[in-house]
């Protein structure tokens, strides 16, 4: 017996009337059996002691239930926010392994230095410049009407770091931001999956979060960028969302409600990325709608979200052809109009009306109102869903995208295969009839399968989505109502897998939603085991994810480690060179790539940068004009528009030459090409000299015609050449291309050839055209072969600006060279290495600034940018 039952005992034993009854019973046996009459104000001055005491009891056992619930809470949960302490302080360490790298003064990648120098615009001066003439320049960017609220964030982020350690620079309190950020960004993380699921599945779901490759770099010391903050946000967002959605209490449920929407707001002040927890929301809305589990209690609730939720769309003033838009007031707009026929229906009485609570009532209503809007930006909405890194030209070549499983695999390893057994295993759970249960699961599998493993289309990726979330629909009465929440998870996977196959920035997104199930699946299969006759098998799915996350964690450590900024040595050094050499006043033009570094780092301003200023056209025209001008005159003129003071180059931009001269080329693709690199596999003697094979591989940028024959662009290619050397080392006959074209093997020579910066032409008539130009190789033991590389010029490449002044090394008096660090353009151990170098620019009297240039659009630009 407890120790409350014995006290209830004891109470009733001194109870008045109890005493009265045991004195009466114990009465002589002359004694009448009838009890005595007792009067009626008696009768209530005995009731109020009783009264009283029953008020005490009461107040106790609420008391003491509020001691047990705490006694069980401490006993049960305790144990795992220990256990989530270690992981915690793991995915501290990994995120700070590269630290010693930074060396204090450096940040990862090149957007945390913009937002470095902009917060410190708002430490100086409160708020962000209404016209940032760095950028863009000589036009400026203006922040009137911007509503980032990142660069405000780092600025406060300085301010608490250096109230609690005063002695703290403000570029480390950036590098420690994205590690600290993230680790409490895992207690959110943590919270949710616990919600969602229990205590154990949340331990082992946060530790694979806390390792797994995908979710390392954006998160790492020095990433002061905006993902660690948004995604606390995100994961802060969807734990309220939840709360809500299992709540029973009204006043709690609309708490909840608003909770989740104004964090979600302030998610989207913070970073675009954050659409993907829209998404995720307003897809399960609709489902749990066509569940019947919305009611009075759940629409208030909505209500409550959308007003936390309202003042982002009403600050970005949002089309209604945004996602962010669109997919929440749709899902909404859902329950809205079923609430009210629900209404019309208990309002009328007529048994006619009592179909319409059925929400299939409310889809073809919701429809016909917003079929205009739909259909008006389907395109819009569709191209959104097919190209989430962007559908512009510009898009295809900033944001990779990704082709292959093995990409995938990389980032996630075998946490890919928990999350796809736990697809199967939520199906399972969710699904009440057996029958349908092992039909829809086995075309979800299949389905998600070619989803997240297969290389194919991104239109059939996303219509293997699109299939799965419909199934859903299609087995809805099917589905247990009260394990319903587990379609969020599904839904949240399938989403991210998608995503996290469409572009190289996105597996960061995806990682926290492909986590979220793995440990709900540990956690399923070892309590499967646990009920079978041998329970110690138990413990085998908790030894497997323990060892999973020793070795991812393992790979994550060592790849944190060697993290570090691109800028120290060479950029470092010519950022120095600008800032400490160059006017205050001058404009620095180099690929956008570099603009924030010149800006925060240099002190300059730059034509363009990492933001893209000015859209599309100033791309364009700095990739057509800037990069590949074939004439140095169309050149000097937009660069005197821009009023540009320097030129700057770097090995970089051989890599990066296909993006320009795509951006660059008109219609016809005109200066669309790359720079082919080969390096000397075999040298033999010959009779007169030797012969130098060099192996590489290079597409054909343009149809050539050999023997009558066309050869395709981009069908064939370039897999060597091979020189003919004399006794005296010179080169002798034209080089010779080998060509590979429908499994058949065609040499060609080539007309033209750089040696030591002098030019040597053949008097040949070449079908294929171009140039190659002799570089160094240098091997592991540091040996130097000056012949060892080959770089082959097309004829779409040798002419344009960028390979005249930086790989052939001609010279112009109106290209001044003031900086080169001497570094030599050659192949370091199979790595291309390069100078940094930077040209004065000293423009002739009849060059003229052309307005054109600082437009917002051209005629040119309307015609040639096509994608």
């Amino acid at each position: 017996m407890s120790f409350k039952d014995k006290l209830k005992n004891t109470l009733n034993e001194i109870n008045p009337i109890s005493i009265k009854k045991k004195t009466s019973s114990l009465g002589s046996k002359t004694e009448p059996k009838t009890e005595p009459k007792i009067e009626k104000k008696e009768t209530e001055e005995i009731k109020k002691p009783i009264d009283s005491q029953n008020k005490e009891l009461d107040d106790f056992e609420i008391d003491f239930k509020k001691i047990e619930n705490i006694k069980t809470i401490f006993k049960n949960n305790f144990i795992y926010y220990l256990l989530l302490i270690p992981i915690l302080l793991l995915n501290l360490f990994i995120r700070t392994r590269n630290l010693e790298n930074l060396q204090g003064k450096y940040l990862l990648g090149l957007d945390p230095y913009h937002f470095y120098r902009l917060s410190g615009f708002i430490l100086e001066q409160g708020n962000l410049p209404s016209l940032d003439i760095f950028r863009n320049a000589p036009i400026g960017v203006s922040y009137l009407g911007n509503h980032d609220l990142f660069p405000y964030f780092l600025a406060y982020w300085y301010k608490f770091v250096h109230l609690i350690s005063p002695n703290t620079e403000r570029i480390f309190a950036h590098i420690i931001y994205p590690p600290i950020i993230s680790t409490i960004g895992l207690i959110f993380f943590f919270l949710l999956v616990k919600e969602i699921f229990n205590e154990k599945s949340a331990i082992i779901s946060t530790a694979f979060l806390a390792v797994v490759p995908a979710y390392l770099y954006r998160n790492m010391a020095g990433f002061a960028d905006h993902e660690a903050i948004c995604m606390l946000f995100i994961f802060a967002s969807l734990w309220f969302f939840v709360k809500f959605r299992k709540e029973l209490n009204l006043k709690n449920k609309i708490t909840f409600g608003f909770l989740s929407g104004i964090i979600a707001a302030f998610a989207g002040l913070l970073w675009s990325g954050f659409l993907i927890l829209i998404i995720i929301i307003s897809i399960f809305i609709i489902i749990d709608f066509l569940l019947e589990n919305t009611n009075k209690k759940y629409f208030f609730g909505i209500l409550a979200w959308t007003l936390g939720y309202l003042p982002l769309i009403i600050i970005y003033k949002f089309s209604l052809a945004n996602l962010a838009v669109i997919l929440p007031i749709f899902s909404i707009f859902l329950i809205i109009i079923n609430t009210l026929l629900i209404y019309l229906s208990n309002k009328t009485n007529i048994s006619k009306f009592d179909k319409i609570q059925n929400p299939l009532f409310a889809i073809p209503i919701a429809i016909f109102i917003g079929f205009p809007l739909i259909f008006k930006n389907y395109k819009n909405l569709l191209t959104s869903f097919l190209n989430p890194a962007g559908s512009s030209k510009v898009s295809f070549t900033t944001a990779e995208i990704i082709g292959g499983s093995r990409n995938i695999w990389g980032e996630f390893s075998w946490i890919l295969i928990l999350a796809l057994l736990s697809i199967i295993i939520l199906n399972y759970l969710l699904i009440e009839n057996k029958k349908y249960m092992l039909i829809t699961n086995s075309i979800i599998s299949i389905l998600a399968t070619i989803a997240i493993f297969t290389n194919i289309s991104k239109e059939i990726q996303l219509i293997s989505v699109a299939i799965i979330l419909i199934s859903y629909i299609g087995i809805r009465k099917q589905i247990n109502k009260e394990k319903a929440i587990y379609l969020l998870p599904l839904i949240a996977i399938l989403i991210s897998a998608y995503l996290a196959r469409s572009a190289a920035r996105f597996p960061f997104v995806a990682a926290p939603f492909i986590c979220l199930t793995t440990g709900f699946t540990i956690y399923f299969i070892a309590n499967s085991l646990y009920k079978s006759e041998i329970k110690i098998t138990a413990t085998i799915p908790y030894i497997i994810a323990l060892f999973l996350i020793f070795t991812i964690g393992q790979a994550s450590t060592v790849q944190a480690s060697y993290s570090g900024s691109g800028l120290p040595g060479q950029w470092d050094n010519s950022m120095t060179f600008i800032r400490t050499n160059t006017p205050e006043d001058s404009i620095i033009a180099h690929w956008w790539d570099y603009g924030y570094w010149t800006q925060a780092v240099g002190e300059r301003a730059s034509i363009q940068d990492g933001g893209k200023p000015g859209g599309d056209y100033m791309i364009y025209t700095l990739a057509r004009y800037g990069m590949t001008a074939i004439n140095n005159n169309n050149a000097l003129t937009y660069f005197k528009s821009h009023n540009t003071s320097y030129l700057l180059f770097s090995k970089e931009e051989i890599g990066k030459y296909h993006a320009f001269s795509y951006l660059g080329s008109d219609k016809n693709s005109d200066r669309e090409s790359t720079i082919g690199i080969f390096t000397l596999n075999e040298e033999k003697e010959v009779r007169n000299g030797t012969k130098q094979i060099y192996t590489g591989g290079w597409m054909l940028d343009k149809d050539i015609t050999i023997n009558k024959a066309i050869i395709p662009e981009k069908q064939a290619a370039i897999a060597g050449f091979i020189l003919t050397r004399d006794k005296n080392n010179k080169i002798a006959e034209p080089p010779i291309a080998v060509i590979y074209y429908n499994k058949k093997q065609i040499e060609e020579p080539i007309s033209c050839i750089y040696e030591k910066n002098k030019k040597q032409e053949f008097n040949i008539t070449s079908n294929i055209g171009g140039c190659i130009k002799l570089a160094p190789l240098i091997s592991n033991q540091n040996t130097i072969n000056n012949e060892g590389t080959i770089f082959y010029l097309s004829e779409k490449t040798k002419d344009t600006l960028f390979t005249r002044l930086y790989i052939l090394n001609n010279t112009y008096s109106e290209f001044e060279e003031v900086y080169n660090d001497k570094l030599p353009l050659a192949i370091y151990n199979g790595n291309l290495i390069g100078p940094i170098r930077i040209w004065k620019l000293n423009y002739p009297e009849d060059i003229r600034e052309d307005p054109i240039f600082l437009a917002s659009t051209s005629k040119e630009f309307e015609e040639n940018y096509i994608i």
